[in-house]
């Protein structure tokens, strides 16, 4: 059966370990099914054989018990409605009660049982009568007699019965406990073998799966081990079939490549080896196959295209022979020339030297004569601001003569209304006759210091307007030399702009003359290096006459197609 699943296809085989590994799986599930089931079917048994009865002859023994208090209860009272009220708990207790012992009766089968049953029967009537006769006696308040009915003969048969109901509790529970144990080592028991089943399972699926896996992994490690040394350059490599799946195909188309890709290494080795011994009329004898043929291609391409380059390196040879020497004429000519060149641009050289020289001294005296214009403008800007302050203090003068000569004025009326006053004291002092005569001569003296004064005022005020109109007259010069200082100083400020602007100039043309004499020196030098190149490539020229002549030599060793 093994040997029958190692030769099957890969899916048919992966699809048939993977049917035993499920078959085997659910087998084992059925297993634990069924466990899980008798499992089941015992727990419910036991719980409804002890669990349940047990209950069941709880809640008998319950009511049973609540019983004989309310009895006790309608000893101690007296109101009518408590009573009633309690007797009617009774009545509903005692039906709870033997619907509780109906459902016990059931579950009790056991001969031990059945008879604690048969106990139970016989005494619960006769409780019942003896309880009946003490509610009896209780409901006619005859409460003494209905309390010694309880205690000497009620009681006694309450106790048996009691008894009873315990004693079958204690056996239900010895019961219970009994099967608990069983039912723990049946569930040990029950899990042990689940887990062997577990085991069992895991340990075949693990074979089948390390069968599976050893059926895949054989023959892949063997190509993988191929491949390693396939990637080390090692074709000298087989790899054994070990299946006939499709594993085992793959074994057999890889060693078929390696085969070929032998044989077109072993075909390109001997195709080199000829192209190295210099035969290049040489095609493969390899039928190369698929992407292969791309290699054959270019075999045939690299040997065609080197044989015609070296041909035409044999024709470039001679030519190159012969434009060499063409080239060294033209080189010793050129050589001549860039002598001749140097001489010249050597002379040019030394004018453009001079010529930089008087351009530079032009700058610096273009600078100094700006310096100069400058000085002078600000010479001329500083007498402008004198001028402009004289003009300001002859008007200021201006301004103070013409308030002068309104005082002067007022003066002047001062003294005409002075002298009128004097001659009017002087009329008034005739009149008075010799009592007047002092202030007369009073009178007459103030009209005389009157007319000084008027006339010393109009002599101060006519030289007063003398000078206000030589104070005009030199504001009027002032003007014009104001205006005159202007013209200069703006003059002098285009001067100024003027010169600075040659001496712009003057720089950048001394800069360009310097840039000028630096591009004829390296003139100078280019022409120079061209005449030593001149020189050199007239030697490289007979040198590479020479090399052409030893190149034709080595094309004519190959073989071409």
């Amino acid at each position: 059966m093994l040997n029958k699943i190692k030769d099957m296809k890969v899916e048919k085989k992966l699809r048939t370990c993977f049917t035993f590994t499920v078959i085997i799986a659910s087998i084992a599930a059925v297993l634990r099914l069924v466990i899980l089931l008798y499992t089941n079917i015992t727990y419910n048994d036991a719980l409804v054989n002890s669990g349940f009865s047990q209950g069941e002859i709880g809640i008998f023994s319950t009511y049973l018990s609540k019983e004989p208090i309310i009895v006790r209860e309608l000893i101690l009272l007296d109101d009518e409605a408590s009573m009633k009220e309690s007797e009617d708990e009774l009545i509903e207790t005692k039906a709870l009660t033997d619907e509780a012992y109906e459902a016990v009766k059931p579950h009790c089968l056991t001969k031990e049982e059945l008879a604690y049953i048969e106990q139970i029967d016989a005494l619960l009537p006769e409780y019942r009568d003896l309880f009946d006769q003490v509610k009896a006696l209780a409901m006619s308040n005859n409460n003494d007699e209905a309390f010694d009915l309880l205690i000497k003969e009620a009681k006694p048969t309450y106790q048996k019965l009691t008894d009873a109901v315990e004693a079958l509790i204690d056996i239900n529970v010895s019961n219970g406990n009994s099967i608990s144990r069983r039912l723990t080592i049946q569930a040990y028991i029950m899990i042990t073998v689940m887990i062997i089943i577990i085991i069992v399972s895991v340990v075949i699926a693990m074979r089948i799966s390390k069968m599976v896996a050893k059926m895949f992994a054989d023959p892949i490690v063997n190509i993988q081990k191929a491949t390693a040394e396939l990637e080390h350059g090692n074709l000298d490599i087989y790899v054994d079939k070990l299946y006939e799946d499709e594993i085992g195909e793959m074994t057999d188309s890889f060693n078929t490549a390696i085969g070929l890709l032998k044989q077109y290494v072993l075909e390109l080795s001997r195709v080199l080896g000829e192209m190295a011994d210099g035969n290049f009329n040489v095609s493969a004898d390899v039928d190369f196959r698929g992407e292969f043929l791309k290699l054959s291609d270019a075999i045939e391409t690299i040997t065609t295209s080197l044989s015609n380059t070296l041909g035409n390196i044999h024709e470039s040879s001679n030519q190159v022979s012969l434009g060499a020497s063409q080239m060294a004429e033209s080189a010793q000519a050129l050589a001549e020339g860039a002598t001749d060149q140097a001489a010249s641009v050597q002379e040019l050289t030394a004018t453009i030297q001079d010529v930089t020289e008087a351009v530079v001294h032009s700058s610096e005296k273009a600078i100094q004569s700006h310096k100069d214009a400058e000085a002078f403008r600000q010479d001329a800007e500083e007498s402008n601001e004198n001028i402009q302050l004289l003009n300001q203090a002859m008007e200021r003068i201006n301004e103070t003569s013409r308030e002068i000569a309104n005082i002067i004025s007022a003066i002047e009326d001062i003294a005409s209304q002075t002298n009128l006053l004097s001659l009017n004291a002087s009329i008034e002092a005739a009149r008075a006759g010799e009592a007047g005569k002092g202030f007369a001569v009073v009178a007459d003296q103030i009209g005389k210091l009157a007319s000084d004064s008027a006339a010393s005022a109009v002599d101060t005020k006519n030289l007063i307007e003398n000078s206000l109109l030589e104070i005009e007259k030199g504001n009027e010069i002032v003007s014009k030399a104001t205006v005159a200082i202007e013209s200069v100083i703006k003059g002098i400020t285009s001067l100024a702009a003027s010169t600075n602007e040659i001496s712009e100039l003057s720089e950048t043309q001394a800069d360009a003359m310097k840039q000028l004499e630096a591009g004829i020196e390296q003139i100078s030098e280019v022409i120079q290096n061209n005449s030593a190149a001149a020189e050199q490539s007239s030697a490289t020229s007979e040198e590479l006459s020479a090399q052409s002549e030893a190149l034709e030599q080595l094309v004519g060793q190959f073989t071409l197609k």
